[in-house]
């Protein structure tokens, strides 16, 4: 029995700190009002006070921004983590003392607090520029696509089949070097291709109705694939042991040797989408989209991969036959 282990990496970490930085800043921005200000904690000390927002950005500008841009090359960043990174950088040169804020008094907690008023300001300045507002729309327009099309499928194989088998699978490449950053074990048009030999293994070996896949790539993991095919559950219902086998065939075929995979669907999860979902079961459908066939799109709004080649990909319909049309015509083909 292969054992497996979630491990998140900084990779998945810097993620969602992206995120949580992306939400302060629009929270601070959109904010009216003083966000720091001096308060007095003794007669002769006076400290800074943050409103509840102004303790989340603090946090965003403590994050490590170089490292996130050196572990997430050729990525795009929402507008805004770009806006925060350039105001940390004209206003709060010094991170130390940032990182005590708390701590600090009178002089030095006077110094920081202007700066920290002046660094809302340019970001409030920064929401209402043209350019940045246009720039928000685009992602948002570009995240909110992704996830209709996604929607789309799979309300459209549930259409096809009114039983499903839902697998997810990840699909990544042995790193080369034990010592970080890791030297990936191939070139992007060698992911590419292996991935192009999985899609046809889906096609060539399973009741296939739907399948789709992201791309992802950073300096820990390389690159690798979120994958979720969709199967027609009137044919097949072993979940577990079909995404094992197809985890198998990508390490030791496909990849001859360079890759690894991770079964989701042995992992057990508070709402699983996963395994058998039939058209009626409106709970598991919902914990389908919402839960697992979301985490195709989780970061497109905040960030994603963004150099040459396809990094999402949904498959054309592959309808089955249903079980009571299947029977229908080998009952005529015995009148016959």
């Amino acid at each position: 029995q292969r054992t497996q282990q979630i491990v998140l990496t900084k990779e998945h970490d810097y993620a969602q700190n992206v995120k949580d930085a992306v939400r302060a800043t629009y929270s601070v921005a959109c904010s009216k009002g003083p966000v720091f200000e001096l308060e007095s904690w003794r007669p002769t000390c006076k400290v800074i006070r943050a409103r509840k927002h102004g303790e989340q950005l603090v946090q965003a500008l403590l994050l490590p921004f170089e490292d996130i841009e050196a572990t997430l090359p050729q990525h795009y960043f929402n507008p805004l983590f770009n806006l925060l990174r350039k105001c940390r950088d004209k206003h709060i040169p010094d991170g130390l003392l940032l990182s005590h804020w708390k701590k600090l008094g009178n002089e030095d907690a006077k110094r920081l607090c202007e700066a920290l008023e002046v660094l809302v300001s340019d970001l409030r300045e920064g929401l209402a520029d043209p350019e940045i507002r246009r720039s928000l729309d685009s992602a948002r327009r570009r995240s909110d696509k992704r996830w209709r099309s996604v929607r789309t499928a799979i309300n459209e194989s549930l259409q096809d089949c009114s039983r499903l088998v839902a697998i997810r699978v990840d699909l990544h490449f042995r790193a080369l070097s034990t010592v970080y950053p890791f030297a990936p074990a191939v070139s992007e048009d060698e992911a590419y291709a292996c991935m192009v030999k999985f899609e046809r293994f889906l096609r060539d070996r399973h009741p296939l109705v739907r399948y789709m896949w992201c791309r992802e790539y950073g300096t820990q993991t390389g690159f690798h694939y979120h994958v979720l095919v969709l199967l027609n559950g009137h044919a097949v219902q072993r979940d577990v042991s079909i995404a094992r086998a197809m985890g198998e065939h990508w390490e030791n075929v496909i990849t001859e040797g360079k890759g690894r995979y991770f079964n989701c669907n042995a992992n057990a999860y508070e709402k699983s989408g996963l395994g058998v979902v039939g058209c009626r079961d409106s709970i598991k459908i919902d914990a389908l989209v919402n839960e697992v066939a979301w985490y195709l799109t989780k970061t497109d709004f905040w960030m994603g991969y963004g150099a040459s080649g396809k990094s999402f990909s949904i498959s054309q319909r592959y309808r089955q036959p249903s079980p009571k049309k299947k029977k229908r015509k080998q009952q005529e083909g015995v009148g016959g």
